[in-house]
């Protein structure tokens, strides 16, 4: 089974928040950081999930934390890359991120490629 996990859709991100991305609420169609367990171990592994997609914010931080967990898990990840949105605090910060993550073989897509 494969699964769509979206990460840290909440306020602080939006336009107004205290971290806000201006264009944050561009990828809430639809509606965790990495320092603690985002979940990603029981209760995929109860719904036999094997792969996932992953968008939302911040991609350098929460969304990157979800899927090196989901990684660590053996669970197959993409994340959708034009579906994120990131914190710059200095410029790179979001390719490195995404380096790093392709880097432990999660898959970087587009969301027109699903």
């Amino acid at each position: 089974m494969n699964a769509l996990i979206l990460v840290d859709i909440q306020n602080d991100f939006m336009p107004g928040g205290a971290l806000a991305k201006p264009d944050g609420h561009d990828i809430v169609p639809v509606d965790n950081g990495y320092r603690r367990a985002t979940g990603l171990t029981d209760y995929p592994r109860e719904q036999s999930v094997t792969g996932a997609c992953v968008y939302g914010v911040a991609t350098g931080y929460c969304v990157k934390g979800t899927c090196l967990d989901a990684r660590n898990e053996g669970v197959e990840i993409s994340i959708i890359v034009d579906a994120c949105r990131g914190v710059e605090l200095q410029i790179g910060d979001v390719t490195a991120a995404v380096d790093e993550m392709q880097s432990v073989c999660v898959n970087v897509i587009r969301g027109i490629e699903l």
